[in-house]
């Protein structure tokens, strides 16, 4: 009769234990979803910087590029190419 009942209270104990890990994890889980909401978030803002940041290099280098005389022409005609390619593009997606 005793044997039962020492094991019954180890059933309760473990039960017990394991009802608080259960608790405690779905606590970590809400907080982890949480910390990736907020970095999600983060990465998004990091990446449309990441890209106006390009754009702006993109921008003074033509500003370089088209600033010296000798370079002109050849931006000038990388220009129309870039031009002649978009429009092949759009060709492309027309079909």
């Amino acid at each position: 009769m005793q044997e039962l009942k020492d094991l019954t209270e180890d059933i309760q104990k473990k039960s017990a234990e394991l009802v608080k890990l259960y608790k405690r994890s779905v606590e970590e889980n809400i907080s982890l979803k949480s910390k990736n909401k907020e970095l999600r978030n983060k990465v998004g803002t990091l990446e449309a910087k990441i890209k106006e940041q390009a754009e702006q290099i993109v921008k003074l280098q033509m500003l370089k590029f088209l600033g010296e005389e000798t370079n002109r022409k050849e931006a000038k005609m990388k220009l129309n190419e870039l031009v002649r390619e978009i429009d092949h593009c759009l060709q492309l997606l027309e079909v």
